[in-house]
């Protein structure tokens, strides 16, 4: 039998958090999606709203769960 392994840090503090679960106590897969995907995603949202534009190009972020569009007209 494999055995799973889950970041110590879930275990640290009371607040809601995710889990991800791995077959390598390295979380290699689970890095690599938030450093590979999420990070760059986030910040190209995140530098188009500081730039004050009035329309946002979604880009992988349209297919994510982890983000949330809210339009007046949806």
């Amino acid at each position: 039998m494999g055995r799973f392994y889950v970041d110590r840090r879930f275990f640290q503090g009371k607040a809601a958090k995710w889990v991800s679960f791995e077959s390598t106590a390295a979380l290699n897969n689970t890095k690599k999606d938030i450093y590979g995907k999420c990070v760059p995603c986030i910040t190209n949202l995140y530098e188009q709203l500081k730039e004050g534009r009035s329309q946002i190009r979604l880009g992988q972020a349209f297919t994510c769960w982890k983000i949330v569009a809210v339009m007046d007209d949806e």
